[in-house]
């Protein structure tokens, strides 16, 4: 089952984030009131932090709680990646 990511900041109901990579962490940072969410990533994975079609920045995030993976969907192109942890 796909569960949409929702930011976490009370009053904000945005699903849109940028991301950006800190180390070993992902950051989900909210388009509209720019709040981040912190995911864990492992040391040697690469992580895209722009759309490898269009350069789109911005990204619906989803999590597949039966296969444990996180799916990052470019809002311009709706092209698709997947992120297992």
């Amino acid at each position: 089952m796909l569960t949409t990511v929702v930011c976490k900041k009370d009053g904000c109901k945005g699903n849109r984030f940028k991301i950006s990579v800190q180390r070993l962490k992902v950051l989900l940072i909210c388009t509209e009131c720019k709040n981040t969410e912190k995911l864990k990533r492992e040391a040697n994975t690469i992580f895209p932090t722009i759309c490898s079609k269009c350069t789109g920045e911005v990204f619906k995030v989803c999590r597949n709680n039966e296969e444990k993976n996180i799916i990052f969907e470019c809002t311009n192109c709706n092209h698709k990646f997947v992120y297992t942890p």
